[in-house]
């Protein structure tokens, strides 16, 4: 299957690799080529990620440190976003959250 990155994943991407490359540029290279060997794995193995319980239809697939959030929509594998293991998680306090709403419910 094909890989698409979303904007947010994307904006992750350049933000994370300009930020380890401030203090080791090699290791900069390294997580990003890290991350898009994770992508290359999903699109051979869509599946291989588990279902994320807070958002129906969102799996997770871990390469560590990163946690990658996605999507398999019209045979392509979308990654929406990608985080870094020690930051929050986004789907810890879905409950708590008024604003938060499943794409496609009303």
């Amino acid at each position: 299957m094909r890989v698409h990155f979303a904007l947010r994943a994307t904006l992750f991407l350049r933000s994370e690799q300009s930020y380890i490359a401030r203090f080791n540029k090699p290791a900069a290279r390294a997580a990003i080529a890290s991350i898009r060997k994770a992508a290359a794995i999903l699109g051979d193995y869509p599946h291989a990620g588990a279902l994320v319980t807070a958002v129906s239809g969102v799996r997770r697939y871990t390469a560590a440190p990163y946690h990658i959030d996605y999507i398999i929509e019209q045979g392509s594998v979308i990654i929406v976003s990608i985080r870094h293991g020690r930051q929050q998680d986004p789907d810890a306090d879905f409950e708590d959250d008024d604003d938060f709403e499943v794409p496609g419910e009303s």
